[in-house]
């Protein structure tokens, strides 16, 4: 079993960071590229590779579990599958997305994930050897690009909120690029 990690911090109140989460899984996923694998349920398609959805990625199906909420965290857990006819040389990934306040402007997203390499012997010594920086690289590129749909969603509900007379924690912070992902951990057991 092989284990990934990599947070990166977003500069927008939990409130905003949460009412965005919600909005961007209603609207079809995680990450602009994402779409609905099926209009019931919370599953949905999305590509997934060390340079982003946009470089040398692999389409999954993404599901989405029932969220915990605790305090001012939330945890989603998802389970992921490669598709197609190659998708056994890929590894099904589980993991927890997390959000929790950092402070009263501040949130911090993470992602902690399991994997068992494809291929059973021969997957495991090509993990050792290559493969596992390629994951680090590939959960590091989607929580980037979580991050900036969390960041852009965000940003776009403050307007609606402020018209509803709801207090727009998005717009109390100022204007930011999308924070670069901080930490990235590999490991096993």
């Amino acid at each position: 079993m092989v284990f990934v990690e990599a947070q990166s911090p977003l500069p927008l109140p939990f409130s905003a960071v949460h009412a965005a989460l919600d909005a961007a899984l209603a609207d079809g996923g995680l990450t602009e590229e994402s779409r609905r694998a099926a209009e019931e349920g919370a599953s949905f398609l999305m590509r997934v590779g060390p340079g982003g959805s946009r470089g040398f990625a692999k389409q999954v199906l993404v599901e989405v579990l029932p969220f915990d909420y605790v305090g001012r965290k939330v945890v989603v857990p998802l389970r992921w599958q490669p598709t197609g006819p190659a998708g056994r040389l890929f590894p099904s990934l589980e993991a927890n997305l997390t959000i929790s306040e950092v402070d009263a402007s501040g949130s911090l997203v993470s992602i902690v994930a399991s994997y068992e390499p494809p291929l059973d012997a021969v997957g495991a010594g090509l993990d050792r050897m290559l493969l596992s920086r390629a994951a680090g690289a590939t959960l590091t590129a989607l929580l980037r690009e979580i991050v900036t749909k969390l960041n852009t969603t965000a940003r776009l509900l403050a307007p609606a909120a402020r018209g509803l007379g709801v207090a727009t924690d998005a717009e109390a912070s100022p204007a930011s690029r999308v924070p670069i992902v901080d930490e990235q951990r590999v490991g096993t057991r």
